[in-house]
């Protein structure tokens, strides 16, 4: 197979949020219309595994952007090249041998989001190919239970390899990034968003994300928004607690899906469209528009509240929720359902 464009070059026209202040325009203006160049699936031969590396030439060669968030630069090649775990006399015998495989994943997909919105519509550039050509997945990966969920789910024919054991793959197939991680082809989502979701007669649960049982990026007094939530008819849902299979039957039966920025909020893959996405973020966060880029390849309606930063970590940091604003945007959502 020669390089196989998959999906020609792409401009999204992002759906500007339902309750967009003009004021706010520097959190989304970057994100409004974005264009990406097409993506695409080649077969690679005689390429190298070790981890998430791939590799021809003792690394002399490396497939970075493949298996990175982005490309390395000639000089990061190089390095890699003098830190090759693939030096000249390693002996044959101990590289395994895969016939055919194919590659979906980079450095950042064992994380819940990366893996459905990054990992998964590569996937689905190659699905018809599979049979042939095997999923190729890291062991470590089999500590996420979502990951080894969604392959089953899809009926994805798939190989386990070992972090550190070095393969040979004589036939690889890879299948790019269809877009920047954060970023979507509206086709390719779509499609993927339709074979995951389950059917559902009644769609009208209200859930509200919560992070309290998460690491980091949490709300400091979200106990006080669990009292304006139940008086909304809002169902408090833990993530955590839930398998893959149990995530997509509930929200493939929501209407609304709020919480603060984090993993949780890509379970509106499963919503239908015209469902409703609240999202709180941090102050000043013109950086993270994941979900509001989601939300409008989607065609989901999209919220969002900006809330007081209490550190200035971007990723892990906490915020305070303003309670007269939050209840005000709850406001518009029941009108918006009414």
């Amino acid at each position: 197979m020669v390089k196989k464009i998959t999906y020609p070059k792409y401009t999204s026209k992002r759906t500007l949020p339902k309750n967009f202040k003009e004021s706010d325009k520097q959190i989304f203006y970057s994100e409004f219309n974005k264009k990406f160049p097409g993506s695409y699936t080649i077969i690679k031969k005689n390429v190298k595994i070790l981890n998430l590396n791939l590799s021809k030439y003792n690394n002399l060669f490396s497939y970075t952007e493949h298996t990175k968030m982005s490309k390395y630069s000639i000089k990061d090649n190089l390095k890699n090249f003098k830190n090759s775990n693939f030096s000249a006399d390693i002996p044959k015998k101990n590289i395994a041998i895969i016939e055919k495989g194919s590659w979906i994943v980079d450095e950042k997909s064992f994380h819940y989001f990366h893996w459905m919105c990054d990992a998964l519509p590569r996937l689905l550039q190659i699905i018809r190919y599979v049979d042939e050509f095997p999923v190729l997945l890291p062991s470590s990966f089999t500590r996420y239970s979502y990951i080894i969920e969604t392959l089953e789910t899809l009926n994805i024919n798939y190989i386990i390899y070992e972090d550190s054991q070095k393969y040979l793959v004589k036939n690889l197939l890879i299948s790019s990034h269809v877009a920047s991680s954060g970023n979507f082809n509206k086709e390719n989502i779509i499609e993927l968003s339709r074979k995951l979701q389950c059917n559902q007669n009644e769609i009208g649960k209200k859930i509200w994300v919560s992070r309290k049982l998460s690491k980091h990026r949490k709300i400091s007094n979200e106990n006080e928004l669990y009292q304006i939530l139940k008086k909304y008819n809002y169902d408090i849902v833990y993530p955590e607690k839930l398998s893959f299979k149990e995530q997509v039957n509930l929200f493939s039966n929501t209407k609304v899906i709020s919480g603060l920025h984090g993993g949780g909020l890509t379970n509106m893959l499963f919503m239908k469209k015209n469902s409703i996405v609240f999202e709180l973020r941090r102050e000043n966060d013109n950086v993270n528009n994941c979900y509001f880029s989601l939300a409008s390849e989607l065609d989901l309606k999209y919220y969002y509240s900006l809330e007081t930063k209490l550190d200035d970590d971007l990723y892990v940091g906490n915020v305070h929720v303003n309670v007269d604003n939050f209840r005000s945007i709850l406001d518009m959502i029941e009108d918006e359902i009414l």
